[in-house]
């Protein structure tokens, strides 16, 4: 197996870590991470972990071996202590022995295992381990052109970006290294970058807080290093709202960390952000953060009534309600067609039939209409394989994903829709057969009947499962339509 260095370098095109690139080592854990994720839990989510006598001794085992010469046998040592302490978890307490101990330990030798690591190691946390040893070093330029690839793979960002701050440069690197990462590893960037110059500044109002894990991670903090106060008091260009207002969405989102509640004067600065909001030529999307910020003020009681009003007088306007039902055209503005009652059924009927695949979610809006329910089951039995699944042999959770989302819509609809119920009893998929024996419960209960007298077919699979079915959840539920058959037959 090729180094994690190797690989990471054989993926790199046009400067980036090819997109579908996914480094796999197993852990032995059920749970799968996406890059860096792990680490960014741990450093937002739990607590510090606590070191003892026994890790710190293992601690100094693996560098005692790291000033020996058998660098494998280094790379194994940090192998077996990062089994039980993560990278991430142990580098201050690993960094600070490195300094207490460094009469007793050869640099030139710590130096050369640290670089082995990064360069050839196969195992993630040993690749950090190396980095977070460089962190204390100066460092040659083949090696930080190491660090440079490493860091472009969200995994190592964080340890790139501690390694690169002792650069001359940087600050500029990790900004460098913060526009070619777009998950876990742009949110621990935008954590360490200085807006030292206009052009960062920008980059963190404007870009900061775009992620593919959630903008809220990163809200407070391109607030804060963009100036967002102070440019609200100005008149901002459109770009530089467009910023503003995805930073104070990302604020409102309070799930993963604190953003609205650090501003003491939240109240002013969503007053001027709604003020400012008319002097430009707003998209749905900019309706839609207003949206947003109309919902956070109505959960937040009577101190941001006023909010709440701007806010609906803004949405409730007919260049607003213009734009929504343009947008409805492209299957765009579903949130605030609904707070607005605009009927969309039709528009996004037509959206499903030109572009299947990117519309099939929006069927919960369509199914609200009932002159629209037998062509869109039309559509889904056209677009899913339905002989392939009723065999048990599909195995793409696409497809179940796809099938999923109209067994939701069915309930209300007896006996319609059958060859898709079919398909979700038989699938291997345990949601699609709850989903699927949900609809059947309502459907017997909403025609007060059998299930045989709906469909023979679905009752006679239902019995089959009996037999076959693992899951408590779906067992019951079985149980139940059993039951209520029995009900009409005696």
């Amino acid at each position: 197996m090729r180094s994690i260095y190797e690989q990471l370098k054989d993926n790199l095109k046009d400067g980036i870590i090819d997109p579908s690139f996914s480094l796999n080592e197993d852990d032995g854990s059920s749970i799968k991470w996406a890059p860096g994720a792990k680490d960014g839990v741990y450093i937002y989510h739990s607590q510090p972990q606590d070191f003892y006598e026994e890790d710190i001794q293992k601690i100094a085992q693996a560098l005692e071996c790291a000033c020996g010469d058998d660098l494998e046998k280094s790379d194994e040592i940090f192998h077996e202590i990062t089994q039980n302490m993560s990278a991430i978890a142990m580098i201050d307490v690993f960094e600070q022995y490195v300094i207490d101990h460094q009469k007793d330990l050869d640099p030139l030798k710590i130096y050369r295992t640290a670089v082995y690591l990064i360069k050839n190691s196969r195992h993630i946390e040993c690749v950090k381990t190396g980095m977070e040893l460089l962190e204390l070093m100066k460092i040659d330029e083949d090696t930080k052109e190491v660090i440079r690839t490493l860091g472009l793979y969200d995994e190592f960002t964080i340890f790139a970006a501690y390694v690169m701050r002792k650069w001359p440069s940087g600050n500029n690197e990790i900004f460098e290294m913060a526009r070619k990462v777009h998950g876990w590893g742009r949110i621990h960037c935008v954590e360490l970058l200085e807006a030292e110059n206009e052009k960062i500044r920008h980059w963190l109002l404007t870009e900061g807080c775009k992620n593919e894990v959630m903008n809220a991670y990163s809200a407070y903090t391109c607030y804060e290093k963009a100036n967002v106060k102070e440019l609200l008091n100005k008149q901002p260009t459109y770009e530089e709202y467009k910023g503003i207002s995805l930073i104070i969405e990302g604020l409102l989102d309070e799930g993963p960390i604190t953003g609205i509640s650090e501003i003491e004067d939240d109240k002013v600065i969503l007053l001027r952000f709604l003020e400012i909001s008319e002097n430009y030529d707003l998209t749905v999307s900019d309706y839609d953060a207003i949206l947003t910020v109309s919902m956070w003020a109505d959960e937040n009681g009577e101190d941001y009534r006023e909010i709440s009003q701007i806010c609906e007088k803004i949405l409730h306007s007919e260049k607003c309600r213009s734009k929504v039902k343009e947008a409805l055209k492209e299957g765009k503005g579903l949130r605030l067609a609904d707070v607005m009652g605009l009927p969309m059924a039709e528009e996004l009927y037509e959206c499903l039939k030109k572009d299947f695949d990117s519309n099939y979610r929006k069927v919960v809006y369509v199914m609200n209409d009932e002159k629209y329910v037998e062509p869109t089951i039309r559509l889904f039995k056209e677009h899913l394989p339905l002989e392939e699944m009723n065999e048990g042999t599909d195995t793409d959770f696409k497809h179940n994903d796809i099938l999923q989302f109209i067994l939701q819509e069915l309930d209300p609809y007896p006996g319609k829709g059958i060859e898709l119920v079919r398909a979700g009893l038989k699938s291997p998929e345990l949601r699609s057969r709850y989903l699927s024996l949900e609809v059947l419960k309502k459907w017997v209960r909403k025609n007060q009947t059998s299930l045989s007298f709906i469909s023979d077919e679905l009752y006679e699979i239902v019995k089959e499962l009996k037999n076959k079915e693992d899951d408590p959840k779906n067992r019951d539920l079985i149980n139940e339509l059993i039951r209520w058959e029995e009900r009409f037959s005696e």
